[in-house]
């Protein structure tokens, strides 16, 4: 397994979200939290994180060696494969997990602080919005 990765994910790609169907073939590890680095905005369907923050991020870490999921999951983030390549929707970040070191997207445009999500947390967020 010398090309194994891990994904460090915390929006749609989680389990039981609306894109979780592109990395359901990976290997869950498990959920956890970042140390407290980062901040989480809403862009609507979808959160963005931005690194030098100072929330904790609810994080599932995936792993697999599949070429065919890690290159959908590149594709869905607009990710071309090579960290700081001109990326100008996410690019990547090393987090280190209980699971050992992942790579995580990191959302390259700037967000209006209306839109941050204090808790980290994209499924406890888009389940509140959407309770009746």
């Amino acid at each position: 397994m010398e090309n194994l990765k891990r994904f460090a994910v915390y929006g749609t790609l989680l389990t039981g979200q609306s894109n979780h169907r592109v990395i359901a073939g990976a290997k869950s590890l498990g959920i956890t939290k970042t140390k407290p680095l980062y901040t989480m905005y809403s862009l609507g369907g979808f959160p963005g994180v931005h690194e030098n923050g100072t929330t904790s991020l609810t994080i599932e870490v995936f792993e697999t060696d599949d070429k065919n999921i890690i290159n959908a999951v590149n594709r869905l983030e607009g990710y071309n494969g090579t960290r700081g390549a001109g990326n100008t929707f996410y690019d990547t970040t090393d987090v280190e997990t209980e699971f050992g070191t992942a790579e995580m997207f990191i959302y390259q445009r700037s967000m209006p602080e209306s839109s941050k999500i204090d808790s980290g947390d994209w499924a406890e967020y888009i389940n509140n919005k959407y309770k009746h």
